[in-house]
């Protein structure tokens, strides 16, 4: 919660939202230092020189559900990754298999997001989906400085689709590659997996097979599509004024994967086409710090 935006703020109070034992001064509390990241919500705080409580005007040391969504709407291309390819465009089509017959197979999907706008982090996740006959994860391995899982788990609502949740400890901005192995049984069809980093720790409050859709402010969703109908194409037109990414790969299944960000104050509702999706909603951010 932010500090007061006006009368008197006292030690205590920049204590209880920034942390510290018994502090002594002001001085224990510049920004970038043990105490204060340097992010949006410390700009007024100085690095250095003179400080006073004044400083400290309705800011707070974790970012809000509405600013992380901002930063997902402006920034999803770099954290949504899709194994075929195309990070640099919205729509992927795949004419040809991928991993078909086999029983294994493995994607890396390389971040670089060191200049990100959200910083001090410790909390975040990483959703990732895949497709095939009768998907399921062997294992998930996320890299980078810093970084541990703390949590994970399944979702498996099919036999064509997938989802994992990884809670995460860590500056999200250090992670270099999240690598996914995933079993399928091998046969005539393609199989795919794709990828996306969330600032902050989510409640997954939406999984399931949906035909249509009603997203709440703020909110993020990760996507899978498997057999038949018309795929993720459906999402084209799916997307009410919300960002997002989106791929396909036709190959028997009919699978791809794909995200939406529902930033801002206004709740989303549609229709996600004539298709079988299997959609990971975040619909509350719990902490970033």
């Amino acid at each position: 919660m932010a500090l007061p935006s006006s009368g008197v703020i006292t030690l205590s109070q920049i204590q209880t939202e920034f942390g510290g034992v018994n502090p002594s001064n002001l001085s224990e509390y510049y920004r970038g230092g043990a105490y204060v990241p340097n992010s949006i919500n410390t700009a007024t705080i100085p690095t250095s020189g003179t400080i006073r409580t004044s400083n400290f005007y309705s800011t707070a040391k974790s970012y809000t559900q509405a600013q992380v969504a901002s930063y997902m709407d402006a920034s999803l291309l770099d954290t949504f990754r899709w194994c075929m390819g195309g990070d640099a465009s919205y729509d992927v089509f795949i004419g040809g298999p991928y991993q078909r017959y086999v029983s294994s197979s493995s994607f890396t999907a390389s971040y670089s997001l060191s200049g990100a706008s959200i910083t001090g982090t410790t909390k975040f996740t990483v959703v990732v989906g895949i497709t095939g006959s009768s998907a399921s994860f062997s294992s998930v391995t996320v890299n980078g400085s810093g970084i541990t899982v703390v949590g994970q788990t399944d979702y498996n609502p099919g036999n064509e689709m997938a989802h994992r949740i990884l809670d995460c400890e860590g500056d999200f901005r250090n992670v270099t590659s999240v690598v996914t192995v995933w079993n399928r049984s091998g046969g005539n069809s393609g199989s795919w997996a794709a990828t996306m980093i969330v600032p902050g720790r989510w409640v997954n409050s939406g999984i399931g097979f949906l035909g249509s859709y009603s997203l709440g402010a703020n909110t993020l969703s990760f996507m899978t599509a498997g057999g038949g109908g018309d795929g993720p194409l459906g999402w084209i037109t799916a997307t009410n004024g919300m960002r997002y990414k989106q791929t396909d790969a036709w190959w028997y299944n009919n699978g791809g994967a794909g995200a939406f960000v529902n930033a801002g104050s206004t709740a989303r509702t549609g229709s996600m086409g004539n298709c079988s999706v299997y959609l990971t909603a975040l619909t509350s951010m719990t902490a970033t710090n």
